[in-house]
């Protein structure tokens, strides 16, 4: 509940938050109540806020993140992906294979039962079934997709359309954050694991070091390792972008040539200093991608001693923010 929680806050807040019913909360009628299914099926009663007490039923099949992320979406009110009324063009549903305890949850939407808010069809949603859920012989997809290039992820991470999603029905600012106060959202090479490339720190920078960017009692994200570099855990789907992000650039030189490149194009999509050393700066840059595409994390330090330093990086669709550079 947290992850969802911190996954679809920007920098304006929280857009949703989940309560434990005790205390204050004690009278509220409608809320939802987790529990075991005797049927061994996972699932919830219904899709969003129902009145009175609506049920999330687990089993020892469903104990993982992934799984529980998806089906806490389904309360908030999203249909489970592969259940759109347009998955034709995109995979095939075997319901021969699906188990008969499950075939509910395969069925397709009828169109005027559900809005689709414009977004596309969501293959790395958590909320689609994998190839072989609830498969009667597991031999057998239960899903298969029609278009090439495509496979299923197990990822137990919300995907850029998930979070748009839940914005958009609770009317949020809109943004899918990828840093603030943890890289979690970043991997690097398994060559360089012990010896991470960037690090978050919210402790003051030594004081024999000239360069600086500190922050006052807030974690952000630095390196002072030049080529040191994260790219995103999963990749972002094609469209048009606006990333933006806090950066500063800490260097004992009047000629700060030091930036950090956002993309695997190093010449055009770059962060570059524009404030004094050591000096906080909102920026943003425009992107457009034809294919997925990964956020990547590269700093050039070409001044010894420099630190590079960045914080509420967010990207954002064009058409959902006016993105002045």
């Amino acid at each position: 509940m947290r992850e969802i929680e911190r996954d679809v806050s920007t920098d304006s807040g929280n857009c949703i938050t989940f309560k434990r019913k005790e205390g204050a909360y004690i009278q509220l009628k409608d809320f939802v109540y987790i529990t075991l299914a005797d049927d061994g099926l996972c699932r919830t009663d219904n899709v969003g806020k129902v009145e009175g007490r609506q049920k999330l039923y687990l089993t020892n099949d469903c104990m993982y993140k992934r799984e529980i992320k998806s089906l806490l979406l389904v309360t908030l009110g999203l249909y489970h992906e592969h259940q759109r009324p347009d998955r034709d063009q995109y995979i095939q549903v075997h319901m021969d294979n699906v188990q008969n305890k499950a075939k509910k949850s395969f069925v397709k939407i009828k169109s005027n039962d559900t809005n689709l808010l414009d977004f596309p069809y969501d293959f790395h949603s958590v909320t689609h079934f994998s190839e072989y859920e609830y498969a009667k012989n597991p031999s057998f997809p239960t899903i298969s997709t029609n278009v090439s290039g495509i496979s299923f992820d197990n990822r137990s991470r919300l995907s850029f359309y998930d979070v748009l999603k839940v914005q958009t029905l609770y009317e949020c600012t809109k943004g899918y954050t990828m840093l603030r106060d943890s890289t979690k959202y970043f991997q690097q090479k398994s060559t360089d694991i012990f010896y991470p490339q960037w690090r978050d720190t919210s402790e003051r920078l030594p004081d024999y070091m000239t360069a600086k960017c500190n922050k006052t009692n807030d974690v952000y994200t630095l390196t002072v390792l030049n080529g040191a570099t994260w790219t995103s855990e999963y990749p972002l789907p094609p469209g048009n972008y606006c990333i933006s992000a806090d950066i500063c650039i800490g260097s004992s030189s009047s000629d700060i040539k030091s930036y950090i490149q956002l993309t695997e194009e190093p010449d055009s999509y770059r962060f570059n200093n524009t404030q004094r050393s050591g000096q906080w700066k909102t920026l943003n840059m425009t992107y457009t991608s034809e294919n997925d595409w990964n956020l990547v994390l590269k700093g050039h330090i070409l001044w010894g001693g420099d630190v590079l330093a960045l914080d509420n990086l967010t990207v954002r669709r064009s058409v959902d923010v006016d993105c002045k550079m």
